[in-house]
């Protein structure tokens, strides 16, 4: 497979790994990909460098802001008293409270908003920490049209300055 395809493709575990090692390489020397794969009895490992590569490397190294599938935000807290947890700086707080689909919602607790809002928050929230890879599980799932449309357009103008990898079933 190639990670600059505009394609989509059907990726299986061992192909996440390597996703992941070429995403902690990348961050390290983006000009050459000495990427390999040994395999031994049932194992494989991913070598860069010929050094073994550990996917887990990467929470490490905080390359990666990852959604779940699941909604991970407390119900109880409000909109306007989350933002601060992530961003301490004024600027990129504003950043989020000034989006025009958050200004609407953001008194309302979490448990509140509807799926489409929820999760629109949760990926505006995520998507401007300074990782470099937005790794998003079924960001699109049970999600209303309108906001399917409203995430699709932020991920259009995230991918001007990140990576972005989707797992979604219902992602067109």
């Amino acid at each position: 497979f190639r990670l600059t395809s505009s394609k989509f493709f059907i990726i299986d575990e061992m192909q996440i790994d390597i996703i992941l090692a070429y995403i902690y390489y990348v961050t390290k020397n983006p000009y050459i990909l000495p990427l390999s794969i040994r395999r031994s009895g049932s194992s494989e490992d991913i070598l860069i460098d010929n050094e073994c590569f550990t996917p887990s490397r990467n929470i490490e190294l905080m390359n990666i802001s990852y959604l779940p599938q699941d909604s991970f935000l407390p119900n109880d807290l409000k909109v306007r008293d989350v933002i601060p947890i992530y961003y301490k700086d004024g600027d990129a707080q504003d950043k989020i409270f000034y989006d025009p689909r958050v200004a609407g919602f953001e008194r309302q607790k979490i448990g509140t908003l509807s799926s489409g809002e929820r999760r629109y928050f949760e990926i505006l929230l995520i998507s401007r920490l300074s990782h470099q890879f937005l790794l998003l599980d079924e960001p699109f799932s049970g999600i209303e049209p309108l906001y399917q449309e409203s995430i699709k357009e932020l991920l259009i103008e995230l991918k001007k300055e990140k990576g972005i990898v989707i797992t979604d079933h219902y992602y067109r």
